[in-house]
């Protein structure tokens, strides 16, 4: 799993929500949140070697000529993973 945070050259409504088609209908982007702050978006992809993500990179980021830039970062283990949410009783 990588965690990739990009960011825009435009941040438009019209710019992430066709950033965000393209990401929905890749298999390899598990999630992608549009964030407040320092960076545009954060997707969390899922590759079987860095050749396949370098590849899902070079689709979605690379040919992208609204991505300025983003940082990939390669996680090492995984501490905790759910989704689920915290339930008040």
């Amino acid at each position: 799993m990588v965690l990739t945070v990009v960011t825009l050259e435009r941040d438009t409504v019209a710019v992430i929500d066709s950033f965000g088609k393209r990401v929905a209908a890749h298999p390899n982007v598990q999630q992608c949140y549009e964030l407040a702050g320092r960076f545009d978006l954060a997707l969390l992809v899922v590759a079987p070697d860095m050749e396949t993500y370098r590849h899902v990179v070079g689709e979605l980021l690379d040919e992208d000529p609204n991505v300025a830039r983003y940082s990939s970062h390669v996680t090492l283990r995984s501490l905790k993973r759910t989704l689920k949410l915290p339930v008040r009783g």
